[in-house]
């Protein structure tokens, strides 16, 4: 069975993104001791509350249509959870393109491996850039909160994921406690 942060990365990638070619092979492992840290990235705009759990970065190159990009993330592995926040630069054509337009088109092909969506889709605000909070189960048998957030060019994506939620309801909303938390601490920074 694949680790519940690599099916992440492949849900990240659905639609139009094309296929990840890992950048570290081994990407560096911190063990978090405290309950939940704050993390800062002044330099990709962002901060983020995190579980504790073993805390990994990636960077993934992806092969589009449109051009090469890369994916950034931070994920955090608790099983049979998983948090991830991530973000990457549409490539320069796409600017042409509505905000509104190149947001649906992420959302839909985001979400177009959803097999059973748990909550409609709700728009959200951040700092006056829009997104969209999604609650879904896929097809790969995980739930997932996966808020998506554009600022100019740039998409973040703050997901929460886990395997195992179905058959414990007691698991179920102490994951999906977590996950609001994790998901609703996620603010803009300036650099």
């Amino acid at each position: 069975m694949k680790p519940i942060s690599t099916l992440l990365a492949v849900i990240l990638l659905a639609g139009n993104y094309g296929i990840a070619r890992p950048v570290f092979a081994d990407p560096p492992i911190v063990d978090v001791r405290k309950d939940w840290e704050d993390l800062e990235d002044e330099t990709a705009g962002f901060a983020i509350e995190i579980p504790t759990g073993q805390v990994r970065e990636e960077v993934q190159s992806l092969d589009t249509e449109l051009g090469e990009t890369d994916l950034y993330l931070i994920v955090v592995d608790r099983e049979p959870h998983a948090y991830l926040v991530g973000y990457s630069d549409f490539p320069e054509v796409l600017a042409v393109m509505p905000t509104q337009t190149l947001l649906m088109e992420t959302k839909a092909g985001l979400t177009s491996n959803a097999k059973r969506r748990l909550a409609d889709d709700r728009e959200i605000e951040i700092d006056g850039y829009p997104g969209f909070d999604l609650f879904y189960e896929a097809t790969d048998g995980l739930t997932y909160r996966h808020r998506i957030v554009l600022v100019d060019r740039r998409l973040y994506q703050i997901i929460a994921a886990t395997s195992e939620v179905e058959d414990n309801e007691d698991l179920f909303e102490e994951w999906e406690d977590d996950a609001d938390r994790f998901i609703d601490s996620f603010e803009l920074v300036e650099d």
